[in-house]
């Protein structure tokens, strides 16, 4: 599937494909969508489109103010200069061609971590506890049966054609009645263009 970052003929790395297996032999043979893994392995399909999902309690969030305060020895600008950016993209060609060299590369899908660890992000259980049956006393019962949503459904619409209806006659009313005793009705039929 075509992204921003990933062309529409791509092939998915075999190593890719063989973790998706793993995930569905971890889980008898499904690959649960809402699952840590299953959104592990879209980030390795697609790094720039899905964060990666990070096991419960390993990070702390915290914002720049945080981060800034957390260590008052720290310096103040969160910035690389241009050297340091160069040393970094320098050390990132190194690691490539040697990972290239060793078989590693971006086609096996083998470079970025993987870690195995599955939570569910929803529950699998679909059953509710069954709750207690309590027998209303029967000065109640009447009210219960009569409330039912049909009976609701119906009153709504009565409420709600009683409300039009005495919208419509108000209007209707005020075209049709003067202001004043002494005013003649407005004849809306003569139009009169200056």
């Amino acid at each position: 599937m075509p992204s921003g970052s990933v062309p529409a003929n791509r092939e998915l790395p075999k190593s890719l494909l063989r973790r998706l297996e793993e995930i569905a032999a971890g889980n008898r043979g499904h690959v649960h969508l809402h699952g840590r893994l299953f959104l592990q392995w879209m980030h390795h399909a697609y790094p720039r489109e899905c964060p990666f999902p990070h096991v419960s309690g390993t990070v702390n969030a915290s914002s720049m103010g945080d981060w800034l305060t957390a260590e008052p020895d720290r310096p103040v600008a969160a910035a690389a200069t241009e050297e340091e950016m160069r040393e970094h993209i320098e050390k990132a060609k190194q690691h490539s061609s040697n990972a290239t060299s060793n078989g590693t590369d971006g086609e096996s899908g083998d470079c970025a971590p993987w870690y195995g660890h599955e939570e569910l992000l929803v529950s699998l259980v679909h059953e509710e506890p069954a709750a207690p049956q309590v027998t209303p006393p029967p000065s109640l019962r009447a009210v219960q049966s009569t409330s039912s949503p049909r009976s609701l459904w119906i009153a709504s619409a009565v409420m709600a054609l009683m409300a039009l209806t005495t919208g419509v006659v108000g209007v209707v009313r005020l075209v049709q009645t003067p202001k004043k005793a002494d005013e003649k009705l407005i004849d809306l039929d003569v139009v009169h263009y200056v």
